[in-house]
């Protein structure tokens, strides 16, 4: 069934945040002796100014998640890793996790493509207007302690909320003392059911307490991150890296 050119062009307008009553528009319309092409050439205005405000604020959204290099779904290999279920990770490309807070957790050894689907989810998210950030863990860390040094954790881990979908890549790669632990429990504890984590990581939970300085602030964080969370462990020994230089 058609949608009426008068629903289609209040609605366009609402988009916009622009409130126009049917009657109104109908109204201008009779004074203005409008035809079928005349709506028609309004709405394909309205379409076209809602795709350039669409673009806007995806670019916007795309700098302000600092992804340095972007990555689709559409082009990772599900062939060459075979341990991934392909329909969960398109169920996940839904976002439901992000409207339900959850958290996702990408365990692999490396090169096996889990920074490619974290990056690739924080970009279905961008694509839907959702506020994304992207870390490697280390600069996240060092971000927030040089924070506290000058008196700003409060206001930065405050920004940090700003983002839907936080993103910390590589954590583990860095062993963290005990402040450092410290932030990375803040970050954790302050995203508890409030905003979505993707994390990656070469290490699996069980040696979790050789990234973080104690076995107790490790627990805490491993146990609310896994409240609500979906856990993509992806098996195998062969790297994406190796396979692609054995190519050339």
């Amino acid at each position: 069934m058609a949608i009426d050119r008068y629903v289609q062009i209040v609605n366009l307008f609402k988009e916009m945040k622009i409130d126009l009553s049917i009657e109104d528009l109908a109204t201008i319309s009779k004074e203005v002796k409008a035809d079928k092409k005349s709506l028609d050439f309004t709405i394909a205005v309205l379409n076209h100014l809602q795709k350039l405000k669409q673009n806007r604020i995806i670019t916007t959204l795309q700098k302000f998640s600092r992804i340095p290099v972007i990555k689709r779904l559409d082009t990772f290999d599900f062939s060459f890793q075979t341990s991934i279920n392909k329909d969960v990770i398109e169920r996940l490309a839904t976002l439901g996790f992000v409207h339900k807070k959850e958290n996702v957790l990408f365990i692999s050894n490396p090169g096996m493509g889990k920074s490619h689907l974290a990056v690739a989810l924080g970009e279905e998210c961008i694509e839907h207007g959702i506020k994304t950030n992207f870390f490697k863990m280390r600069d996240l860390i060092d971000k927030l302690k040089k924070a506290k040094e000058v008196g700003k954790y409060t206001k930065v881990m405050s920004s940090l909320r700003k983002a839907s979908c936080l993103i910390i890549d590589e954590v583990g790669y860095r062993h963290l003392n005990e402040e450092e632990t410290e932030i990375f429990f803040d970050i954790v504890d302050d995203r508890y059911e409030t905003g979505s984590i993707i994390l990656t990581t070469n290490y699996p939970l069980s040696s979790w307490n050789d990234i973080f300085y104690n076995p107790m602030s490790t627990k805490v964080i491993i146990d609310k991150l896994l409240h609500h969370s979906v856990v993509i462990k992806m098996e195998g020994e062969n790297s994406y890296r190796v396979r692609d230089r054995l190519k050339k």
